[in-house]
């Protein structure tokens, strides 16, 4: 099957920036493995867009379509259209149950970047599941600037679900932060556990839906994000992100410390490569494999520290039963559960550069080596057609 699709057709969506930097590096792995893919640059102030994808599609013909995030359905929805003659290949980066409530079609075939994201996405109707983590890019660079010099940085983004906090009554807005605070001191306790051990004074319980789920993992991933950034505060740290952290830190000493917003492909780069430690706030919402982030910082040889992922101890072949991307050979940075242990391990390796510029190199070559999107590809090639 996988030698049949030869022209692959992928949106290109301005508005997503973490999904964007890698999908790109994904049509770069797509065409070094001699696939044409035509890539449509989506804007969704055009009211003529609808239109133009389908035209766009229609003369393209492509074999198959590469989607993010979300199932071919919504994208059939969104075009009006029952079907397109074509398959369908869904990476899923994010957290699905975060994604809606639309279903895969039973053809679609489904790449999920962490393997604990099957179990949802089978309730979301996929039945042609492929653990397929991501990678760095084949071809990237960056350039050491002054301007991003620093001992310690972190890029991030926050969001505030501004709706959700509006609806919500100031008391269940006060019990949910303490259930969040919990949260983001336990992170592998679930919040439906915690909303059913720790109910409200009057002993009523808060139902917990999709758009509770939401809302709570968006303010947990504030509030961890912000505690673990206090404290590289004093570190030298730089940080950039969208404006929403201004009115989060104004009269905080991270204040002083961030810098606004990167783009994420002409300047992340440079700024990697400028700082002598990276920072990586893992999401809460279950994490186990490496991030782009991961990847691409080592692929340009910088070093990196980490909050913890959801689990360490992961049987990989579970996963990828042919053994293809070699998981249990992943340098994982060092990863801390405290702030206060972090800010340790930020001035540990800021005091020994030598030890850390090793292990920055160590994993680079490795990542060079095994973890490219041109090696991705070739991956799922098998896989595909294990089917």
């Amino acid at each position: 099957m996988w030698n049949s699709i030869k022209k692959i057709w992928v949106m290109d969506d301005i508005s997503s920036m973490g999904a964007r930097l890698a999908m790109k590096a994904v049509v770069a792995g797509l065409r070094i493995n001699g696939k044409e893919v035509r890539e449509f640059l989506l804007d969704i102030k055009d009211p003529q867009t609808v239109k133009k994808i389908i035209d766009d599609i229609n003369e393209f013909k492509p074999d198959a379509i590469f989607l993010a995030n979300h199932p071919s359905s919504v994208f059939l929805d969104q075009l009006k259209l029952k079907e397109l003659p074509c398959h369908f290949f869904t990476l899923v980066f994010d957290d699905p149950f975060l994604m809606g409530n639309s279903l895969f079609s039973k053809d679609e075939i489904v790449l999920i970047s962490n393997p604990y994201f099957r179990e949802i996405v089978i309730q979301r109707g996929a039945q042609k599941i492929i653990f397929w983590p991501v990678a760095a890019p084949d071809s990237v660079c960056g350039n050491s600037q002054d301007e991003y010099s620093s001992n310690v940085s972190y890029v991030g983004s926050i969001y505030i679900h501004r709706e959700a906090r509006q609806k919500i009554p100031l008391s269940v807005q006060s019990y949910l932060y303490k259930i969040v605070d919990l949260k983001v001191k336990n992170p592998d306790l679930e919040f439906e556990f915690l909303l059913n051990k720790y109910p409200m004074a009057d002993g009523s319980r808060v139902k917990y839906y999709q758009q509770m789920h939401y809302y709570l993992y968006t303010e947990a991933n504030r509030l961890y994000r912000l505690r673990f950034l206090e404290a590289l505060a004093a570190e030298g740290l730089k940080f950039y992100g969208n404006r929403l952290w201004a009115s989060e830190i104004r009269g905080n000493p991270l204040e002083q410390c961030f810098k606004g917003r990167l783009d994420p492909f002409t300047q992340y780069p440079d700024q990697i490569v400028s700082t002598k430690i990276n920072i990586n706030l893992r999401s809460l919402q279950g994490f186990v494999a490496p991030s782009f982030r991961d990847f691409l910082v080592m692929r340009l040889g910088g070093f990196q520290l980490s909050t913890r992922r959801y689990r360490t101890d992961v049987d990989w072949n579970e996963y990828d039963p042919l053994n293809l991307y070699k998981m249990d050979q992943f340098p994982f940075p060092p990863e801390y559960d405290q702030p206060s242990d972090m800010q340790q391990g930020v001035r540990y390796y800021l005091e020994h550069d030598a030890e850390r510029r090793d292990m920055a190199d160590h994993a680079s070559q490795l990542v060079a080596d095994n973890h490219t999107f041109s090696k991705r590809i070739e991956q799922l090639g098998r896989y595909v057609d294990s089917y």
